[in-house]
Formats: C-alpha cells, structure tokens, sequence
C-alpha cells in the first residue's frame, strides 16, 4: 500500500508536468533521474537512508522545479511508516511552508494525506505483523500440545505395560513360593502315604487328611490369585466398592472422602491391588470379625488406612503379598506402614501430582 501511494504521487506530477507545464530538456531529464531513483529506492533501499537520499536529491530539483515538491510527500509518507514521526513532520511544515509561498493550496491536500495515509498504513503492517506472530505461536503451541500429548499417551501405555509386567512377575512368585511348594510338600506326603498304607493304616489316614486340607488350602489361594488378576469392569471407588461388597470373611466398615477425579489411573491401580491384597491376607492370617477401612484424597497425598482387630503378628514376615504392597507404593513415590502388636495395622500414602499444590498441606 505505500509504494502504490508514492507511485501515486509520481504519477501526479508526472501528469502535472505533461499537461500545465511546457516540458525542457531540463524538466524530462529531471523528472527521468527523480523516477529512475524512485524505482531504485523502492526496489532496493526501502529504509530511512534511502528515503533520505531520494528527499536530496528532490530538494535539488525543488530548487529549480517549484513543482517537484509534491515528491516530499513521498519521504513523508516514507518516515511516518518507519516510525520516524519528528523527521516526517519537519518535511511536512518545510514543504507545506514552501507550496503556500508559491500560492500552490492544491498541494497542501497530497502532502497531508501522505502524513496520514504514511500512519494509517504503519498502524495496519504492525497489527498484521502482530497478528502473524500470534499465529506462529499458536502454530507452536499447538504442536508443542500435540507432541505432549503424544508423549503422554506412550508413557500411559508404557506405565500400563509396566504395571501389568509387575504383577505378573507378583503372581508368578506367589504361585511358586505359595501354590508349587504346597503342591510339592503334598506329593511328598501322598508318597509317604503309600508306602505307609499296607504297614501303618492310622498313620496313613492322617498322612491323606493332611494333604487333603493342604490340597484346600492350595485351592482358595489360587482362587484369591485368579481375583486379584481378574478382568476390571469397573474403575475408580466403585471397583473398590465391589472389592469389598464381595469380601464375605466378615464385616469391613469403608469410608472414602474427597475428589476421586484428581487420582491418577496408577494411584488408583494401586489402591485397588493394595486393597485387595490387605482382605485377602485378613480372610488367611486374621481370625478378625471387623475391619476397619478408610480412605482419603487429600490436596497433596492419597491416604490409604486399614485395621483389623485380628490376632496380629508381633513377628511380621513379609511374604510375596506384603512386598509386593510396599515394592507398589515404593515405585510410585510414596511410603508404607505395617505393623501387627494389635491386630493389623496398614497406613499406606501416595503422593498427588498437582501443579496448583503451591501452598502445601498438612498431612
């Protein structure tokens, strides 16, 4: 838009030259090398140092050719659009001053609209400018949020696979600590059973009704192992709440507080398999007739407490279940607590990732 009204103003006078004025060698000439220059300054040095060149060469030819200052207009257009305010309004008063001593009012008009139409057009290219450089970091963000996203999603699966190798690697364990040395120790005593059975028949029946007790419990441990892996339908506390709806060994109180949107899929996860994990070992080991379960989503950590008024342990040794709680709440940051001198006692906390936990809690 400004080069379209420099070459505006050129033609003018161009047109002005043709038609009121009688035409020299000197004139033609003139106006050819102003032209010449004008295309070159437009073309090539569209600064402030060219528009200064074009406006002395100009005031050269002004001196001679009253006409030629209706080019000023150009340099004011020029300065006005690179911001250079006091320059482009110096050149305004000196060529409005010099046209009014001629008597030349038809060009006060082109020199003032120069002025304006020089900020009007500076005003519209910054806003463009703006407005490009709003999209660009648009353009960035969104792609920076795309490749977020991305990465959230592979580290979602990632962490997904994770968990699910863990707790097959728990079960793996369980079944071979547990299920394969009880399996084991019954074959052995089936054989000795045997070789028992013609000599000492007593002996014989008691070494079968050991291993049929040791057979039932291998049973119900691998019918609690099958429920631990078992395929999730529901999510969140309404999963824990079927947990604890289909644990009939005796009566569980549960309380849950707080907002359940704000724990993470793997927190959750965890305190499923730690939930699952305390009521199946209270139905083993306990002999408890209440349990007490409480759970609280607070603005920093997750507090996962249970309590069972059962016979306790005062010499806790951790199996394959209890590891595999603590490994669990280890891995995922936070910290867990046992102990059995009055029953069992659980106090498990996780923490919660949350940018806004700028002022803290106490917990």
């Amino acid at each position: 838009m400004k080069h379209a009204y420099s070459t505006l103003l050129v033609i003018w006078l161009i047109v002005g030259q043709s038609v009121y004025s009688n035409p020299d060698i000197y004139g033609i000439a003139s106006l050819l090398g102003v032209l010449c220059l004008f295309i070159i300054k437009e073309r090539y040095i569209d600064n402030k140092y060219g528009s200064l060149l074009f406006l002395a060469a100009v005031l050269l030819v002004s001196i001679y050719k009253h006409s030629f200052i209706l080019l000023w207009g150009i340099s004011v257009l020029d300065f006005m659009y690179f911001g250079n305010y006091i320059v482009a309004l110096l050149i305004l008063t000196a060529a409005v001053w010099a046209v009014l001593l001629k008597g030349e009012y038809d060009f006060c008009l082109p020199l003032l609209s120069a002025l304006l139409f020089g900020y009007i057009v500076r005003i519209k290219e910054n806003n463009e400018k703006k407005h490009l450089e709003l999209l660009d970091k648009e353009r960035r963000l969104r792609y920076d949020l795309e490749r977020s996203q991305s990465e959230l999603i592979r580290s979602k699966e990632e962490i997904e696979q994770l968990v699910e190798i863990r707790e097959r690697n728990r079960i793996a364990h369980e079944i071979h600590d547990n299920i394969g040395h009880s399996i084991a120790g019954i074959i052995f005593q089936l054989e000795a059973g045997t070789r028992y059975l013609r000599r000492d028949i007593d002996k014989s029946e008691g070494i079968f009704r050991l291993c049929s007790q040791k057979l039932s419990e291998a049973l119900e441990l691998t019918r609690n192992t099958v429920y631990n892996i078992r395929v999730i339908k529901k999510n969140g506390i309404e999963y824990i709440e079927e947990i604890i709806g289909d644990f009939k060994f005796c009566r569980v109180s549960f309380e849950h507080a707080g907002d359940f949107s704000r724990v993470s899929a793997l927190n959750m996860k965890i305190l499923q398999a730690n939930i699952k994990e305390a009521l199946t070992n209270a139905s083993k080991y306990s002999k408890a007739s209440n349990i007490e379960l409480k759970l609280d989503i607070r603005r920093n950590n997750i507090r996962l407490f249970y309590r069972d008024d059962g016979v306790g342990c005062s010499n806790i040794k951790e199996n394959v279940g209890l590891s595999g709680m603590r490994t669990r709440v280890r891995d995922a940051g936070g910290i867990i607590s046992i102990d059995g001198s009055n029953g069992f006692l659980i106090v498990c906390n996780l923490p919660v990732r949350n940018e806004e936990n700028l002022d803290g809690e106490k917990v």
